[in-house]
């Protein structure tokens, strides 16, 4: 995280059954036991007097400094390499792939299913990795009663909240239109540390449903700080 050392580590497996051991097959938590529907940080870790390279599981998602994660002694080295979640109701690992920075559910994720959500910004938490920036990247179905039409519009919280309209679509809205119609758009928006994006729709009815499906997201894990 320092970007002053090379760590180079073989093949290794690591276990959520327990605190911290050396080595693979054992276990990697640096602190405390594994707990469902919540996130974990991988972190590559290295003890630089005898040039040991390890993994390390943590809620911590900060590699150096406040938020870190809880080291072994003798490491001091540390680099956030990947982020896992356990499921809703036990501590299994969801499934999914990673290459690089690219992260993919094994099947998509539906994080808003919502009936005539207004006019006003909603913020929805996408199931990608909390305490770090990430791209989003999903899809959005919207479902328009015999109402009429309207716009669909989704936002970075940390750009200006701004109410699409017909007249002028901004960026990445889309039109759907028509009594009983369904538009289907993929989409991708940069979240918050708390893993919200925002969304608006200009018109809205009794009839209008919103669905939200998480893919994955990309994750530059501290390449950029």
């Amino acid at each position: 995280s320092d970007n002053t050392t090379f760590m180079t580590g073989a093949a290794i497996t690591g276990s959520t059954g327990g605190t911290w051991v050396v080595g693979t097959a054992q276990n990697k938590m640096d602190t405390g036991t594994i707990a469902a529907n919540t996130w974990y940080h991988v972190y590559q870790i290295e003890r630089t007097d005898t040039g040991v390279v390890d993994i390390l599981f943590s809620l911590q998602p900060v590699a150096g400094g406040t938020g870190s994660p809880t080291l072994p002694t003798s490491y001091d080295k540390q680099r956030r390499i990947g982020s896992f979640k356990t499921a809703t109701a036990t501590t299994n690992i969801l499934a999914f792939t990673q290459r690089g920075d690219y992260g993919r559910w094994t099947a998509a994720l539906r994080d808003e299913n919502r009936t005539n959500p207004g006019s006003a910004a909603i913020n929805v938490a996408a199931t990608v990795p909390v305490g770090v920036n990430v791209r989003w990247f999903g899809a959005v179905t919207v479902t328009q009663d015999a109402a009429g039409g309207g716009v669909f519009y989704a936002s970075d919280l940390a750009a200006t909240d701004e109410a699409p309209t017909n007249a002028g679509v901004a960026p990445g809205a889309q039109l759907f239109t028509g009594a009983g119609l369904t538009s289907s758009i993929p989409l991708e928006i940069s979240t918050n540390t708390s893993q919200q994006i925002r969304y608006r729709v200009s018109a809205s009815a009794a009839g209008t449903v919103v669905n939200i499906y998480t893919y994955g997201w990309f994750d530059r894990r501290g390449q950029d700080n």
